[in-house]
């Protein structure tokens, strides 16, 4: 598994159903490798830490819609997809595809795409 995706798991467990401490979620990378452990609890603790900010970026940049009319799936994509870009350790193409990716995975087409025009439009304030 890849540390987005055990990423993507962990916190939608925690930001949608709020059954997870934080503490739990950033220690709940036992099933990845040690360089995606590192990388995972570097995205987790960064969007902890930053949440509020993130959140301001996805209402400014999701035009017509308001964050609580935003899928959970989207919502989370967005918001670990805009922590990752704002670590700036991954090239921008590659943060977003696989955002995107996920967000399809889990989403709708729909929701893929809107994702997508969202994290190239924060890309682009940061």
């Amino acid at each position: 598994m890849d540390f987005r995706e055990n990423a993507f798991n962990q916190f939608y467990e925690y930001y949608i159903s709020t059954n997870t401490s934080k503490d739990a979620l950033i220690e709940n990378h036992t099933e990845l490798s040690n360089n995606q452990s590192i990388r995972y609890k570097q995205l987790v603790v960064n969007t902890l830490e930053n949440l509020e900010t993130i959140i301001l970026f996805v209402s400014e940049s999701s035009t017509n819609w308001t964050f609580e009319r935003i899928m959970s799936v989207e919502k989370v994509c967005l918001i670990l997809g805009i922590a990752e870009l704002s670590m700036k350790l991954t090239k921008k193409e590659v943060v977003i595809s696989e955002w995107v990716k996920i967000a399809d995975q889990h989403g709708t087409k729909s929701g893929a795409k809107f994702v997508n025009g969202v994290l190239e439009d924060v890309y682009t304030k940061l």
